[in-house]
């Protein structure tokens, strides 16, 4: 969609269109009302790459549609919105051990606010993949923390794969996002 100058993604229906192309059994979907667009420009969403007289929604970051398809196929939108709530949850879990290392009566505390007191509860439908990712952010952290204050290397078992997931799952997981390549995600 766009609004004159700037384009607007809305990842949350790309995600769903994704999952919807997925579902079907493959990364593409025909380009709606070809015969009216003959040139294949106009879409309702701005997709990542047209190939032809098909569209790819979502092209940037595959993990997280992946997560969808089953979900999706299985119970529609509604079904998606599980993923997001698991993640709100793992985010407050999460959120209440990094509590914890600061001082152990904090722990219910940021449990209770995360899991409750947070926007990424009341807003699940709207923010999917980024309570998800709030919580591998801190199961990164923790992960770093464990090894570099604790000399814990054992960490690393989750540190590693919680990071590469970061990385599949959003682009604000990755360096990119943070100004650290000049590189846009």
């Amino acid at each position: 969609m766009t609004d004159g100058t700037a384009t607007v993604v809305p990842d949350e229906g790309l995600y769903l269109a994704q999952a919807d192309a997925l579902a079907d059994g493959s990364w593409s979907k025909p380009i709606p009302a070809s015969d009216v667009d003959l040139e294949g420009v106009l879409h309702a969403m701005s997709p990542d790459t047209v190939i032809g007289d098909r569209v790819v929604h979502y092209a940037r970051h595959a993990l997280y549609p992946l997560l969808l398809t089953p979900l999706y196929s299985l119970w529609g939108y509604p079904g998606t919105l599980f993923l997001s709530i698991l993640g709100t949850w793992a985010a407050a879990v999460t959120g209440a051990f990094i509590a914890r290392r600061i001082r152990h009566r904090y722990t219910l505390w940021a449990l209770w606010m995360l899991g409750i007191g947070t926007p990424l509860l009341f807003d699940s439908y709207i923010t999917m993949g980024h309570s998800l990712l709030a919580a591998l952010a801190g199961t990164a952290f923790l992960g770093l923390t464990k090894c570099i204050e604790d000399r814990r290397w054992w960490a690393l078992a989750y540190l590693l794969p919680s990071t590469v997931m970061l990385v599949l799952l959003r682009s604000e997981g990755s360096c990119s996002r943070w100004g650290w390549r000049r590189q846009r995600c």
